[in-house]
């Protein structure tokens, strides 16, 4: 959930690096405890956690190659690690609107420093580099965990941070069609505001929800 919004509008946010200085500062006054989640979009983060627990310390390499071993059928973990890595100095995507203005997908902004939001990404870094170890991994990985959602939105993530960064910010068609795939992936169903991908499909929702709402708050008004 921390600094991007939708929470998992843009596929998964690794964030390794955060996480093992974290359990680093915490580890030694925590007895016990368990990963809590928000979405699926944040698995690879639950499955670093869990290795906190496991290990007692916060080392992640292992608990990295297990993961790429065991749900991506992969050894490749430098270059994967590498893809992780920029992904992370590239997280902090947000898209926001406020209520009565014109929604549409050129809302989406990069942010920095605004307050209340802890966000990160003024401009992409490597995003290309990311992009191009993520599709050379893909070509090599077996058929069932290249189909496998845990594959798929770590792989569209990649895709996503690469065409924004192509494109100025600004979300295409391209990138539409991924965000229909990651909706799919949640089976989000154009409700769940704060975890939605922002597709054109969930802005009509959301401009139809905020007219009803608006109609009923001039209803209550008019009794």
């Amino acid at each position: 959930m921390w600094g991007m919004f939708p929470w998992g509008g843009f596929g998964a946010n690794p964030l390794p690096e955060r996480f093992r200085r974290l359990w680093k500062q915490a580890s030694d006054i925590c007895d016990g405890g368990f990963p809590y989640s928000e979405g699926i979009y944040e698995d690879f983060n639950k499955a670093l956690y869990a290795g906190f627990y496991w290990n007692g310390d916060n080392e992640i390499s292992e608990t990295m190659r297990e993961y790429f071993n065991y749900e991506f059928g992969s050894c490749d973990y430098d270059d994967l690690s590498k893809a992780i890595d920029i992904m992370e100095q590239n997280h902090g995507l947000y898209w926001q609107y406020k209520p009565g203005e014109k929604i549409t997908r050129k809302s989406l902004r990069f942010l920095k420093n605004k307050p209340g939001i802890l966000s990160t990404v003024k401009e992409y870094k490597n995003a290309r580099a990311c992009f191009d170890i993520l599709q050379a991994v893909d070509k090599k990985i077996p058929e069932w965990a290249e189909k496998s959602w845990r594959w798929r939105i770590l792989y569209l993530r990649g895709e996503i941070d690469m065409l924004l960064d192509e494109n100025n910010g600004e979300p295409d068609q391209k990138c539409e069609s991924i965000l229909k795939e990651l909706a799919g992936i949640y089976h989000a169903n154009n409700k769940m505001y704060r975890i939605n991908p922002v597709t054109d499909e969930f802005i009509a929702a959301e401009k139809k929800r905020m007219e009803t709402e608006k109609q009923k708050n001039s209803e209550i008004l008019e009794i």
